[in-house]
């Protein structure tokens, strides 16, 4: 029997002979032997060593939330008065608010925004994930595309969606018709600003059209502006190269809707073009604001936006080295 040398190679590993006899050999028995026959050498192919397979991970889910007010334009001033700020701003959503917290470029003021769940026509933060939302949006281009074009009685509904690759916003305008907007989000800020803990003397609540036409008056004088604070007035007084300019509301006033204070007199001294600027953004978002403040310290600016949420905003005061 011939045999391939393939195959006599597979059969000699396992220790088979395959040496053929021929036909006419006459064989002899071997004698008896005590001695144990040779066992042959068996020769163990190893297999393959198991490796264990590791599934690769799953991509984490993207994060999603939608969210719909019933007054584009109202929302539009809200965007106004956060450019007034700065144009880059970053944002949050969490399980129950839409809030954002960003600072001008000289850090001079900062702006606080929450927008509740309650003041929404929708709010669905359900796909969050665990963590809460955060995107970065560039204020002006969103202002000048997007809201361009919009009225109080448009909703405007956004919706979030957000991966480690990409980040998106969606804006859905809905009238007559239904507009969509879409763009690509920016890098969300690193920079966790903090929650100002200031002790603030003095508490006035004030008419915003009243404090509008004030500022007009100091706008035309000087560059800063005193307000002066006593549990029966509050004062705003400044002067230029040529001319001075001042004016007292007293308790009872009808600009003066209602005034506290701890001590005898709070005094502070501020820029006059960032409240200006303040004053004109805030006017379309409610009727009244409040002034916080105490001797060289920030003032404080608090701002209900109708049913939607609130609004703070914190000036640096000017500080004499005179």
């Amino acid at each position: 029997m011939n045999l391939s040398n393939e195959t006599k190679q597979g059969i000699i590993a396992y220790g088979v002979s395959t040496e053929a006899k021929p036909e006419s050999a006459v064989v002899t028995p071997p004698e008896p032997s005590n001695t144990q026959p040779e066992q042959p050498d068996i020769v163990v192919i190893p297999s393959e060593p198991k490796q264990n397979v590791i599934a690769p991970p799953s991509p984490p889910s993207p994060q999603k939330a939608t969210i719909e007010w019933d007054n584009s334009q109202y929302l539009k001033n809200i965007f106004k008065a956060l450019q007034s700020i700065s144009d880059e701003v970053t944002f949050k959503v969490t399980l129950d608010k839409f809030e954002c917290k960003t600072m001008d470029p000289s850090r001079v003021a900062m702006m606080t925004l929450t927008l509740n769940k309650e003041g929404c026509t929708e709010f669905d933060a359900r796909e969050l994930n665990g963590l809460d939302l955060t995107f970065a949006l560039n204020v002006e281009n969103f202002l000048n595309r997007a809201l361009k074009n919009v009225n109080k009685d448009e909703d405007i509904r956004l919706e979030l969606y957000k991966t480690k690759a990409e980040a998106k916003l969606k804006t859905i305008l809905k009238q007559r018709f239904t507009r969509n907007f879409e763009v690509f989000l920016l890098d969300s800020s690193t920079e966790e600003l903090p929650d100002p803990k200031l002790d603030l003397t003095h508490r006035s609540k004030l008419v915003v059209d009243a404090l509008v036409t004030l500022f007009k008056d100091v706008e035309s004088t000087s560059d800063h502006v005193r307000i002066t604070g006593t549990p029966d007035t509050l004062r705003f007084d400044c002067a230029g190269d040529l001319d001075k300019f001042d004016v007292t509301l007293e308790r009872g006033n009808d600009a003066l809707l209602s005034l506290e204070s701890r001590v005898d007199q709070a005094k502070s001294t501020y820029s006059v073009s960032y409240l200006n600027e303040f004053l004109k953004v805030l006017k379309p978002l409610c009727g009244f604001i409040t002034f916080s403040f105490a001797s060289d310290m920030p003032l404080r600016i608090d701002c209900e936006l109708i049913k939607y949420g609130t609004l703070s905003i914190f000036l640096a005061p000017r500080i004499d080295t005179d």
